[in-house]
C-alpha cells in the first residue's frame, strides 16, 4: 500500500465525501418533514418499524453473497476470532463509561459507542485504494466475515439492552421489587432474539456462504457467464432478479435510518442537543477512543500472528475491519430506540453528530492509523 496513494483515496475521494454528505442532506429532509409537520407525528415508527423488518435483514443477507475464494482460511478464522474478542467485551463494559447517568441512558449509549454502521461509510475508501477486481473480491470476504461478530450483536445484545426493563437508583422499594428484571434462559426469553430478522438474515447468510467451502458444489451456471459456474448458494448467480431485489431493499436501510434520525431530532431544539454534554462524549468515545482500542486489539492478534509463524493478517484486511470500526454508529440502532422508547432522542443526535465528526475522524483512521500500522511492521503489506 503506496501512502501517497491512501492520502489519495480517502481525502480526494468524492465517493467517500458524497456518503457522508447524503447522510447529512436525508437527516436534513427528516428534520424538515417534522419541523413543517408535512406528514403526521409517528410516522419515523413505520420506518423503523420496515428498517428492522425487511432493509437491514437484506442487507445482512446482502453482505454474505460475496465468493469464498481469494483469501486464506487461516486469516477468516482470524478475522472472525478479533470481531469476537472486540464485540463481546465491549458490549457489556461499554455501560460503564456512562456510570454517572441514569439506568436508561446508560444502556442506550452504550450500544451508541460499540456498533458502527461499517458497510456505508468505509466502502469508497477501500475500493478506491484497492481498485483491481480481485483486491475487492477479498475485501468483500473480509467484511463479510467480520461482520458476523457485528449482525449478531445487533440482533441479540442491542434488543436486549433496548428492551431491558429498567430499575432507576430513583425507584422506591415496590417499584424496584416490581421491575426487577433477571434474564432467564427459557423459551419465552430468548424467542424473541431467534425470531429477529436481523439475526436470522444473518445465519441463514453466513450458512449460505460457508457451504461454498464444500468441494464440487460449484456446479450451477452463472447468468453473467454461462461458461463459469457457480455455488449452488449463490442464489444472486443464477437466479433471475435475486440480485437485483435483494440490492434494491438492502440500500433502503440506510436512508430509513437517516430519516427516522432527522424527524426524532425535528422534535427537539438543536440549541439544546448541541449544550447536551454527554452526546459530545458519547461521540468521542465511537469515533475516537472505540478504534484505538480495536487498533491495539488487531494489532496484537497480528503480533501474536508474525511471532508465531501460525498465520498473517494483511495490511488489506486491517483496512477492511478498521474502515467498519472507526465508521460512525449504526444508523439501525435509532430503530430501536424509536420503537422501544428508549432515549429516542439522545440516539438520535449522537448518530447524527457521530456522522458530522467522521467528516475527521474516519480519514483520520483511515490513514494515519494505516500509516501506524505498517511502521509497526506486524501486518503483511
Amino acid at each position: 500500500m503506496n501512502f501517497q496513494k491512501l492520502i489519495e483515496a480517502t481525502f480526494q475521494n468524492f465517493a467517500f465525501w458524497s456518503v457522508l454528505l447524503a447522510a447529512i442532506v436525508i437527516i436534513g429532509v427528516g428534520y424538515f418533514i417534522e419541523k413543517k409537520k408535512i406528514i403526521a407525528s409517528g410516522w419515523e415508527k413505520v420506518l423503523s418499524r420496515i428498517d428492522l423488518v425487511i432493509a437491514i435483514p437484506a442487507l445482512a443477507l446482502n453482505s454474505f453473497m460475496v465468493d469464498t475464494k481469494g483469501i486464506e482460511i487461516g486469516e477468516i478464522l482470524i478475522i472472525i476470532l478479533i470481531g469476537f474478542v472486540f464485540y463481546v467485551p465491549m458490549t457489556f463494559l461499554a455501560k460503564y463509561f456512562f456510570l454517572k447517568s441514569n439506568m436508561s441512558r446508560t444502556l442506550s449509549l452504550s450500544m451508541v459507542v460499540v456498533l458502527p454502521a461499517g458497510l456505508f461509510f468505509g466502502f469508497p475508501i477501500l475500493n478506491a485504494a484497492f481498485s483491481s477486481a480481485q483486491d475487492q473480491k477479498v475485501i468483500g470476504i473480509i467484511t463479510s466475515v467480520f461482520q458476523i461478530s457485528f449482525w449478531i450483536f445487533l440482533a441479540t445484545a442491542a434488543q436486549h439492552f433496548f428492551q431491558k426493563p429498567i430499575v432507576e437508583k430513583t425507584d422506591n422499594l415496590a417499584v424496584a421489587h416490581e421491575r426487577k428484571y433477571k434474564f432467564t434462559w427459557n423459551w419465552k426469553s430468548i424467542k424473541p432474539f431467534i425470531s429477529n430478522p436481523v439475526l436470522g438474515a444473518s445465519l441463514i447468510g453466513f450458512t449460505l456462504w460457508i457451504f461454498q467451502l464444500i468441494p464440487g458444489i460449484d456446479f450451477v451456471p452463472s447468468l453473467a457467464d454461462p461458461n463459469k459456474y457457480v455455488s449452488i448458494t449463490r442464489f444472486d448467480q443464477y437466479i433471475p432478479g435475486f440480485d437485483k431485489i435483494l440490492k434494491l431493499i438492502s440500500a433502503l436501510a440506510a436512508p430509513l435510518a437517516w430519516l427516522a434520525i432527522g424527524v426524532t431530532i425535528g422534535k427537539v431544539v438543536w440549541k439544546v442537543a448541541l449544550k447536551q454534554k454527554i452526546v459530545w462524549y458519547a461521540v468521542g468515545l465511537k469515533n475516537i477512543l472505540v478504534p484505538f482500542i480495536f487498533f491495539l486489539i488487531t494489532a496484537f492478534f497480528a503480533w501474536i500472528g508474525k511471532a508465531s509463524g501460525g498465520y498473517r493478517i494483511t495490511i488489506m484486511s486491517y483496512m477492511a475491519i478498521m474502515s467498519i470500526i472507526a465508521s460512525p454508529t449504526a444508523t439501525a440502532l435509532v430503530s430501536y430506540a424509536i420503537l422501544n422508547k428508549r432515549e429516542p432522542e439522545l440516539v438520535s443526535q449522537s448518530i447524527s453528530f457521530s456522522i458530522l465528526f467522521s467528516f475527521i475522524s474516519l480519514p483520520l483512521w483511515m490513514v494515519f492509523g494505516t500509516s501506524l500500522a505498517l511502521e509497526m511492521n506486524v501486518f503483511l503489506a
